[in-house]
């Protein structure tokens, strides 16, 4: 279990599965191993979070949390040391059936080196550069822009030990991803602009997951050290 340290305590335990079965029993994801992923924080030592193919972690009908067109923001730390181009290593919000419910029903971050737009889905539409990069999850589709693929040479990947990822929407006009070195502050806006077609307003759930997609698509990798799921659009 991972523990909510506010008052909403929306602990998240590991996911039952859903649409896609999970490598544990009855078609449950699994846990991460707790020892995977040691580091040292002001000199004393700390555990990150690895996902593994299959590990999952979810809450449905999250207490406080955003849903429909409210808007939500959402940060993470992680690492650009285990990425791959797979589906789905998110940390955002997802349907309370774990099932594909139609666009604009997640919105979370995806992290990682996956070309949605390109490599998965039209081949004419490649990416630039080879990331890994901040992407927006928003059921259906892995957003770089509102357009989909990144195509800014500038943006061709994002290399630190730790990532801080963000992404904020405000659920009918604007989402926003940045990044930043999460050891010095600072942080760069790859996109800030229009949801995509389709997907204005958002028909956000009050499940918030980890690890997975919207359908428990848990074949994603990553490392997770600490996030936020806000209710409201941050400034």
């Amino acid at each position: 279990k991972i523990y909510d340290q506010t008052s909403n305590h929306n602990d998240l335990p590991i996911s039952w599965g859903g649409f896609w079965k999970g490598p544990g029993p009855n078609g449950a994801d699994v846990g991460a191993d707790a020892k995977a992923l040691p580091l040292t924080v002001g000199g004393q030592r700390a555990y990150g979070i690895k996902v593994t193919q299959g590990v999952g972690y979810r809450i449905d009908h999250a207490k406080n949390a955003p849903t429909g067109a409210q808007p939500e923001g959402i940060y993470m730390v992680t690492s650009s040391n285990y990425v791959n181009d797979q589906c789905c290593f998110d940390y955002g919000s997802g349907e309370n059936s774990h099932t594909d419910t139609g666009n604009a029903t997640m919105n979370a971050i995806e992290w990682g080196t996956a070309c949605w737009f390109g490599t998965w889905g039209n081949p004419k539409n490649p990416c630039v550069g080879t990331g890994p990069w901040v992407e927006a999850d928003l059921e259906n589709g892995m957003y770089h822009t509102n357009t989909g693929s990144n195509k800014d040479p500038n943006n061709s990947g994002v290399h630190y030990p730790f990532v801080s990822a963000w992404e904020k929407n405000n659920g009918t006009t604007n989402f926003t991803l940045k990044y930043g070195n999460a050891t010095t502050g600072g942080l760069t806006t790859t996109f800030s602009g229009p949801l995509p077609n389709g997907y204005s307003p958002m028909k956000n759930d009050s499940s918030l997951l980890l690890g997975t997609g919207g359908d428990n698509s848990h074949t994603g990798i990553g490392e997770f050290f600490e996030g936020a799921i806000t209710a409201g659009y941050p400034t």
